[in-house]
């Protein structure tokens, strides 16, 4: 029924399965009543079984069911942990999707993170490349979550309720800003405003968990970066938990190694023997060039369009926010992404003169 006990971040991520995940989330066959205000950023559950109120830690946190709504036994998407107990010094409850800029971070796909979490993110990103692993976050919405964001995809995947009467009893339902909402039919549970771990700049949302060697991967290594799973039904789902706490060992080993070698525009330029369609930002630098898998963030992809060689466009079109820009002969399908294009008529002779720097 998608509960979960509390356990201590330490031991939330459980062992994974050689096969993938079998997630579900909470629809319509489950009934949920949530009371919050994204002005305080706190939410209370009331489980109704089978008595018309119900007591959740003190009597004076009991919240009274609307009228007319009959005693359901609630299925309620219980996180694994408060994440509000994790929240870095100087973030309150009420600051949810209302950081300030300065303590937020860019990461790879032009989203953001807390400081400390945007650290540990790139770190483990790094360690996971030299294990041969790509971590796919590559949608700035799966990472910090302004209050606007989270606004707007709650009112996509509820919606009002005039008339509680005509209201199936087995729906979720939510009350926010002193207004009743049900979950559309076939859409996954979407936190209420001012409570999702991402307006805190402390969780991302991976693309590509389905990949069993990446699920291996961070079920091992994950939580010495500091992250853990909140939520058993979104195994997608991290977020970091060690705000409170010194800088995790593991992220200061992968930070104190020799840095990444970066390359000019220019440099590219002149090592490929290529022009620039598109010309990169004045300040634009990358790691290097690839044109085979796995995926290196910040590196210029080499693109196939038919030679048998580089990276295909459906894979560009699941990662293009996370790489530098792009080599490819024909630029037409790859402006849509935004991305510095060199254009190249023969992609194997560009491949031998940049050899030295190909990774």
């Amino acid at each position: 029924k998608n509960t979960a006990e509390e356990n201590s971040p330490s031991e939330i991520i459980e062992p994974l399965n050689e096969t993938p995940p079998q997630t579900s989330h909470p629809h319509d066959d489950d009934t949920i009543l949530v009371k919050s205000s994204h002005a305080t950023g706190l939410s209370k559950v009331v489980e109704l079984l089978g008595k018309s109120t119900a007591e959740k830690n003190s009597p004076s946190e009991i919240v009274e069911p609307l009228n007319e709504i009959p005693p359901q036994i609630l299925n309620v998407p219980s996180p694994l942990f408060d994440v509000k107990n994790f929240l870095p010094e100087g973030i309150a409850p009420e600051m949810n999707g209302q950081i300030p800029a300065d303590k937020l971070k860019r990461i790879h796909c032009g989203g953001r993170l807390y400081v400390d979490a945007a650290r540990a993110w790139l770190a483990m990103v790094r360690a996971a490349a030299q294990d041969k692993i790509f971590l796919n976050v590559n949608n700035p919405f799966n990472a910090y979550r302004r209050l606007e964001s989270q606004i707007r995809v709650f009112s996509k995947r509820f919606a009002p309720v005039d008339n509680q009467s005509d209201l199936p009893a087995n729906v979720i339902r939510v009350e926010f800003e002193d207004k009743l909402w049900r979950l559309k039919p076939n859409v996954a549970y979407a936190a209420i405003p001012g409570t999702s771990s991402h307006g805190y700049g402390l969780a991302v949302d991976l693309g590509n968990i389905g990949n069993r060697l990446v699920r291996v991967w961070l079920n091992k290594n994950a939580a010495s970066f500091g992250f853990v799973k909140e939520y058993s039904f979104e195994p997608w789902h991290f977020v970091y938990v060690k705000s409170r706490e010194e800088i995790p060992e593991r992220v200061l080993e992968i930070e104190s190694l020799p840095p990444e070698p970066i390359y000019t525009a220019e440099q590219i330029q002149q090592i490929s023997g290529c022009q620039w369609l598109t010309s990169p930002p004045e300040d634009w630098t990358c790691n290097g060039i690839f044109y085979s898998r796995p995926i290196k963030v910040n590196h210029v992809a080499i693109v196939d369009q038919g030679a048998g060689i580089g990276i295909s466009e459906q894979i560009i079109g699941k990662i293009f926010r996370q790489v530098a820009g792009f080599i490819c002969v024909n630029p037409k399908p790859l402006r849509k992404y935004d991305r510095p294009i060199l254009v190249t008529s023969n992609l194997k002779e560009t491949i031998e003169k940049i050899s030295a720097i190909v990774q």
